[in-house]
């Protein structure tokens, strides 16, 4: 009898807050009859919004090169692309633009060249796009995706830093498998205090070292090395 008054109670209090919850998701028109107030954020709008981010200035001070961030409703991503403004008139024009997404713009010292970000092709490398002929080039073939780009003084080369795999060593050495024989997968080794996050699952091991590229393209050199972050962008 004690058992049926206490779930009496745990019932009656968790129906008056059980009830606005289970109505939250009928807020749009398409699942109630009560109307929407426009001027009510709803989380579909998320997709109607766009800004502007990481705005770098030309060495003339006549352009600005600026990533343009929207969100794609049909297949529930955020996409950036580049997008310049010009300082005296104020008129914008995309350079990259597209499905794709495109990031981090930096000028070359002497303006003429624009250093950027993109997985167009498959994984994020590093490109160079020629600002008066609109010509592109790949300079990287990147494990990990590069992030804080900055030119050398002289334009020869771009320093970045970039994620460097690991694997930890395990705890024991286990056999090998004959041949033709079906083992379970081995044990996965985490010796990082920060080894997971909500909705990205486990993190990949390793840590961020500093490199340089030619910036006529080829293989990166790496700087850095050891078991530790080398992290922010670099400056010359």
């Amino acid at each position: 009898m004690r058992a049926n008054i206490f779930m009496s109670m745990a019932l009656a209090i968790a129906l008056p807050l059980a009830s606005p919850l289970a109505a939250q998701p009928a807020t749009t028109p398409e699942a109630t009859d009560v109307p929407v107030d426009p001027a009510v954020f709803q989380p579909v709008d998320v997709f109607d919004l766009e800004f502007a981010a990481d705005p770098q200035i030309s060495p003339d001070g006549r352009t600005i090169a600026y990533v343009r961030r929207s969100f794609d409703r049909m297949t529930d991503t955020a996409r950036s692309n580049i997008w310049t403004v010009d300082v005296s008139s104020g008129a914008h024009r995309p350079i990259l633009s597209g499905t794709a997404s495109y990031s981090s713009p930096r000028w070359s010292p002497d303006g003429k060249r624009l250093a950027y970000v993109t997985g167009a092709d498959r994984d994020p490398q590093i490109f160079v796009r020629w600002m008066d002929s609109g010509q592109t080039a790949r300079l990287t073939e990147l494990a990990s995706a590069p992030q804080g780009l900055a030119w050398a003084p002289g334009g020869d080369r771009l320093a970045f830093t970039m994620f460097v795999k690991d694997k930890p060593e395990p705890f024991a050495k286990l056999p090998t498998a004959p041949e033709g024989a079906t083992w379970a997968e081995p044990p996965t080794v985490v010796d990082d205090i920060f080894y997971r996050g909500d909705g990205q699952g486990y993190f990949e091991q390793g840590t961020n070292h500093l490199f340089t590229v030619s910036a006529d393209g080829g293989t990166a050199r790496q700087l850095t090395r050891g078991d530790f972050d080398h992290q922010g962008a670099p400056s010359w």
